[in-house]
């Protein structure tokens, strides 16, 4: 009877003593992935990671409006190092505002004489990327025309017409006017602008 007894505690004990490991082992797994997947203040990561410090996205810059960039427009003198066409001009807006904004597709471009002739420039085959320009970065935008007159030496648009030219940022508010801008050279002396032609094309607004 004291056999049977003994063999009875004993058995009790081991069965004690095991499943207090298990709760232990248990206790332990549980610890580990909870501390895996706590991020920073106490809030829980996706993916049972911790969050990284300072990893917030901030919100995307808002379209540029023509009150915050200043716009150039440069005649082209380079010689073409390839057989593409080469630009005869090029738009440079600079960011001069105090904060960082988005040009979002191509410009709104014209030469024109009074209410008379006029040429719009109309977006090149290139899909307009969402550029963001931080203050005092710039997006230029390369102009495609021909400025050589025709057989009869004429021009759509002659230079000795004094043609006038704006630009407006694409997404510009309703109501919003064009910046006027006068064509210059490298060292920013105005040079006189003839379109040819009956079309301006541009090419994809680019960062720099």
């Amino acid at each position: 009877m004291r056999r049977r007894t003994a063999v009875l505690v004993a058995a009790v004990l081991a069965a004690g003593a095991a499943a207090s490991g298990c709760g232990s082992v248990a206790a332990t797994a549980g610890g580990t992935t909870g501390a895996a997947s706590t991020g920073p203040g106490g809030t829980a990561a996706p993916g049972g990671s911790a969050a990284p410090v300072g990893s917030a996205i901030s919100d995307p810059a808002p379209n540029c409006v023509p009150e915050q960039l200043t716009w150039t427009f440069r005649r082209i003198d380079e010689q073409p190092t390839t057989t593409d066409e080469t630009p005869k001009s090029r738009l440079i807006a600079t960011n001069s505002g105090p904060g960082p904004c988005a040009v979002d597709g191509y410009p709104w471009f014209r030469v024109s004489i009074g209410k008379a002739e006029d040429v719009v420039a109309a977006p090149g085959r290139q899909v307009a990327e969402r550029l963001t320009v931080r203050p005092g970065g710039s997006v230029r935008v390369d102009l495609y025309y021909s400025d050589t007159p025709d057989t009869s030496e004429r021009c759509f648009i002659a230079a000795s017409r004094n043609p006038w030219s704006a630009v407006l940022p694409p997404h510009s508010p309703e109501g919003a006017g064009p910046t006027a801008v006068t064509l210059t050279d490298r060292q920013g002396q105005a040079v006189p602008l003839s379109v040819c032609g009956e079309d301006i094309w541009m090419g994809a607004p680019v960062l720099g």
